[in-house]
């Protein structure tokens, strides 16, 4: 679905819903809405979808306290 709309470098994590991609747009809001609805219409029900970008994520691992 992720490269039907268009990203590319599309990964899943597992089973967990989780997957990273890279966007041409960085909006994180727009992605999250836009993932959304694309799931929605092929599936047929809303799902909530949080989107974070990589400087983030980079943010979160760099503050864990366990090695």
């Amino acid at each position: 679905l992720l490269a039907e709309l268009g990203h590319d470098d599309v990964r899943t994590h597992l089973q967990s819903g989780q997957a990273v991609f890279t966007a041409s747009q960085g909006d994180e809001g727009v992605l999250a809405g836009e993932l959304s609805a694309a799931i929605e219409k092929r599936f047929g029900f809303p799902v909530d979808v949080i989107v974070r970008d990589h400087a983030y994520l980079t943010a979160v691992a760099e503050a864990c306290p366990f090695p």
